[in-house]
């Protein structure tokens, strides 16, 4: 059989490649609006016929009807979600200055025995939430002293406000706070010091079996112990949250949902008058037309942006209609790729706009990602041939949350009772899946919930 010989061959293939203001188009598609701002400025400074008016105050967003009020928050999760009992109360969301100014001014300089530099030193030694990151000795070699002369520092800022700060770990910051009450008795001190994690997961017959005390004993220690705040430095230094301006809003209008776009979101874009008459005169006259030509070509890309945002808001709306219209509408499926079909354009477009994009509902401010999702629970008997559409996971978690709020607070539904309920209402979801929702809500395990 002869063999083919090696060689050079042409063959002819059709590309489509973007041209350089297509990929800018897609760049300025895939900006925020405080990205989209930054652009703007920047660019006004190398083309002087782009002038930038300042945009419109922000409007007034739509407030939650009666309806909306006391939702379970979607999407919640992490920290926050913890009892505000065991953050140390809401007032520590604002606290005053930093954490190092705050007990600086506290310093007696009448001290005697103990060097106002020696104590910035230790001060210098915290973390954020107040505890200390370094030992006695080492702290000596930094100040040059002993490690005597340290200790008496660090006991003198444990004397300080918040109470806690200074400590060495959690067990220590705990037991500060309960010695400045008055409360630090050898047994809660103990669990403080040993079985925080024990605790934390409710195994209190396992530590009062070790400790050799009654488990209701430890209940009410592990319950003085909630009342304090794990991390009393966190509150002071801390930035205020970004307040974010929705891109756009849908609002009623009589019986029908409309999108439109949120006031105060870039400034406005218009070509400088004095630079069409030197134009016209023929003063610089290549350069102008060329500055001309790329401003123009930035204010219909600005437009042509805004015009897809609200189209693929439109589909948004179009698709999660319940979500708009009730209390506590679920999502639907919906993907990428479902709205760019719908829109005729590529799902990386799509992407694009939904990328750091906002909306505000009466439900509150949410980003556009949030409103896709591939699958969500399925109810039984359902299946892509009947032509129902499954609710998205938002309607079991919202589920979820309410039949937490109406348990008998003396006995909480387990993951497996709950995951028993859901299936009963038509949910099909597994107990690991009923877990992962419980976590995402900030929602504490039975057990936990039992020692509250």
């Amino acid at each position: 059989m002869a063999q083919q010989a090696p060689g050079l061959e042409q063959s002819l293939s059709q590309r489509q490649a973007l041209s350089q203001r297509q990929l800018q188009y897609l760049r300025l598609l895939a900006l925020d609006s405080a990205g989209l701002r930054e652009y703007l400025e920047a660019l006004q400074l190398e083309n002087p016929v782009l002038q930038l008016e300042p945009p419109e105050p922000p409007e007034e967003l739509p407030d939650p009807g009666t309806d909306y009020e006391d939702l379970p928050a979607a999407g919640s999760g992490g920290r926050d979600d913890l009892p505000v009992d065991w953050r140390g109360g809401k007032e520590a969301l604002a606290g005053p200055g930093s954490l190092y100014d705050y007990l600086k001014s506290q310093f007696d300089v009448s001290l005697g025995g103990i060097e106002e530099g020696l104590l910035e030193v230790v001060l210098g030694a915290l973390d954020q939430n107040g505890y200390l990151t370094c030992g006695t000795g080492e702290l000596g070699r930094l100040a040059g002293v002993d490690p005597g002369a340290v200790r008496e520092a660090v006991d003198y800022l444990r004397t300080l406000d918040p109470a806690g700060v200074g400590a060495y770990d959690l067990g220590d910051c705990l037991c500060l706070q309960l010695e400045r009450r008055g409360e630090d008795d050898e047994l809660t001190c103990a669990l403080a010091h040993g079985y925080l994690c024990e605790l934390a997961k409710g195994h209190f017959s396992k530590a009062a079996r070790q400790l050799d005390v009654p488990a209701a004993r430890v209940r009410a220690c592990y319950a003085r112990l909630r009342k304090l705040d794990p991390h009393p430095g966190a509150s002071f230094g801390r930035e205020e949250a970004p307040y974010i301006l929705p891109d756009v809003v849908v609002e009623r209008e009589g019986e029908n949902l409309r999108i439109r776009p949120c006031k105060g979101r870039i400034p406005a874009l218009s070509i400088g008058g004095e630079y069409r008459e030197l134009l016209r005169q023929g003063e610089a006259k290549e350069y102008l037309r060329e500055k001309l030509a790329q401003a123009r070509w930035v204010m219909e890309a600005i437009e042509r942006r805004q015009h897809t945002i609200e189209a693929v808001c439109r589909v948004i709306l179009s698709r999660q209609r319940p979500f708009f219209e009730e209390p506590l509408g679920a999502l639907r499926p919906l993907t990428l790729g479902m709205v760019a079909s719908e829109l005729s354009l590529h799902p990386s477009t799509v992407s694009r706009a939904v990328a750091g994009k906002y909306l505000c509902c009466r439900r509150g401010t949410f980003p556009l990602k949030y409103f896709f999702c591939a699958r969500g629970a399925t109810l039984k008997g359902t299946n892509a041939g009947e032509g129902r559409e499954a609710p998205g996971s938002d309607a079991l978690r919202r589920r979820l949350a309410e039949l937490v709020r109406a348990e008998d607070p003396g006995e909480p539904l387990s993951d497996s009772r709950l995951c028993a309920l859901l299936q009963g209402e038509g949910f099909s979801v597994a107990r690991r899946t009923v877990a992962k929702y419980r976590d995402q809500l900030g929602i504490p395990s039975a057990q936990q919930r039992a020692t509250r």
